[in-house]
């Protein structure tokens, strides 16, 4: 008898840590989610910026605002899902990224975006390599952003026995 009720235990708990980590993946995958939403934003808005052979000062602010409303939209969202057990290390680190987007936007890209609206005869190479070295600065506290998050995801895939995997790129069209 006791060794038929440490089965049913062993089994409950087996189902529990199931169940646990399929709440952990769903977890990790909202907070990628919205990760992946500001990124994609941020990067229309770059594109915008550095690809577009008339760059006027609507189209710039209008992108920007989106941008941004994108980012808040997002701080409000992962604010709402809230942390996962016992821990907001993960939560915490999403959001420093997120906000390490929002501060890029608002000032280093917003600054580089201003630099190539101004006349041509105003855009020289000194002006030039001082907006890219600003646009340097938000890249690189970006990047180190986006590792301690990658560093807290790993933390916590361990905590719930879980295996990353790089998400599949999207399929282009034809």
């Amino acid at each position: 008898m006791k060794k038929l009720l440490f089965f049913i235990t062993a089994s409950i708990m087996m189902s529990c840590t199931v169940i646990e980590q399929n709440k952990a993946i769903d977890y990790n995958n909202a907070l990628v989610e919205e990760q992946e939403k500001v990124a994609d934003k941020i990067n229309e808005f770059i594109d915008l910026i550095t690809l577009e052979d008339t760059l006027d000062y609507t189209s710039v602010h209008e992108k920007r605002k989106e941008v941004l409303e994108t980012i808040n939209l997002s701080i409000s969202k992962v604010n709402e899902i809230g942390g996962f057990g016992e821990s907001e290390e993960f939560k915490n680190s999403i959001l420093k990224v997120l906000n390490a987007y929002k501060n890029g936007v608002e000032n280093e890209y917003t600054t580089m975006a201003n630099f190539l609206l101004l006349p041509l005869e105003e855009q020289t190479d000194e002006r030039n390599n001082e907006t890219e070295e600003i646009a340097y600065v938000a890249d690189s506290l970006i990047g180190l952003a986006e590792e301690n998050f990658m560093d807290a995801q790993q933390v916590f895939a361990n905590s719930y026995n879980l295996q990353l995997e790089f998400a599949p790129e999207p399929l282009e069209e034809y």
